[in-house]
């Protein structure tokens, strides 16, 4: 556990970077610090001032996208004003961006920032570099060829009939298609991008889970809490609905992951469970779209990370949710001026 980092019982300040149209999360942190008995300013950094998630923040902070050459001194002159307790993002592109020099300068102003050391950032944003380096680690990703690799395309292509062609360094579901294998190099000539820049695996059959895998602040490489779903309906390539799972045969899968990427709060990881066992597809540092179906299902990582910020003991069950309890996902609408 931290020291307590507002000592004097000032305001507790929290941005979220790229929050997009996640305002429960901004509620989520504002009542961890309230129920603490501490004021909250709970607060973005956007690049969109129309973001939905400004009809709920505190304060709205506008600044450059990410691939925006001022965005780093946009962000240290924030930071310098402002002076937050806390910092997180929820965009794997910023996070890149943020890990390294910025995080250690965004962190001299006394808080703490959720990102990666550099060559760990680049571990989990490369889904090439991701399965190379996994693997003798004992963590099972699909195989894996550059699209620029015909050679390996078409080693792939005599294993599976079906073949999945994604970004290499995508967020989401950017760039995934699933391709008969025998016209995968055809769609890879078709992709209006540099072939390096694509992944291709096989379509793996299997059940489909989402995991929570909980660092402390501190990015020890301890794991505090794993939270599992198995992945129940899906729309457009967003999951829609969920079953809360037991995260006990998961947890060695996530103490490996966690020892390799020594996650500062939550990491957010899809697998697909075969019959050969959980094969891992993707690994994100940040809160994932899969986080709320726990929380609504039982779990509080916000407070958690607002207790480790604080000093304080975590709320009793934070890491546990409801086991078997089906979640859906609904839309909602706000004005936003």
């Amino acid at each position: 556990m931290r020291d307590p980092v507002t000592p004097d019982g000032r305001t507790v300040r929290i941005p979220v970077g790229s929050a997009g149209r996640r305002p429960y999360l901004l509620d989520w942190f504002r009542d961890a610090v309230r129920r603490l008995g501490r004021d909250a300013s709970i607060e973005i950094t956007e690049a969109d001032p129309r973001a939905v998630t400004a009809t709920v923040a505190d304060a709205v902070h506008p600044v450059p996208p990410y691939r925006d050459p001022d965005f780093a001194a946009a962000m240290v002159d924030l930071v310098d004003r402002t002076r937050p307790d806390l910092f997180l993002s929820l965009n794997d592109h910023e996070l890149t961006c943020l890990s390294g020099p910025l995080a250690d300068k965004l962190r001299g102003s006394g808080g703490v920032v959720l990102a990666l050391e550099p060559e760990r950032q680049r571990l989990v944003a490369d889904k090439h570099a991701m399965a190379v380096a996994f693997d003798p680690c004992g963590i099972r990703c699909p195989p894996t060829a550059l699209g620029s690799d015909r050679a390996g395309v078409r080693v792939l292509a005599g294993t599976a009939d079906r073949l999945v062609i994604k970004d290499r360094f995508g967020s989401g579901s950017s760039g995934f298609a699933v391709v008969r294998a025998t016209d995968a190099l055809t769609a890879l000539d078709r992709r209006e991008q540099d072939p390096d820049l694509s992944i291709v695996q096989p379509y793996l059959d299997g059940t489909e889970f989402g995991l929570d895998v909980i660092g402390d602040l501190a990015g020890s490489g301890a794991v505090a809490g794993v939270l599992a779903r198995r992945k129940d309906g899906c729309a457009q390539g967003v999951t829609t609905r969920v079953v809360t799972e037991d995260p006990a045969p998961f947890r060695s899968l996530a103490e490996s992951l966690a020892h390799l990427v020594g996650p500062q709060g939550p990491m957010d990881v899809d697998i697909v469970r075969t019959d050969a066992g959980p094969i891992v597809l993707d690994v994100n540092p940040r809160f994932g779209g899969g986080y709320p179906f726990s929380h609504c299902a039982g779990s509080d990582v916000p407070g958690y990370l607002v207790a480790e910020l604080l000093g304080v003991p975590a709320p009793p069950g934070w890491n546990t949710c409801h086991i078997g309890l089906t979640v859906g996902r609904y839309d909602s609408f706000v004005p936003i001026g």
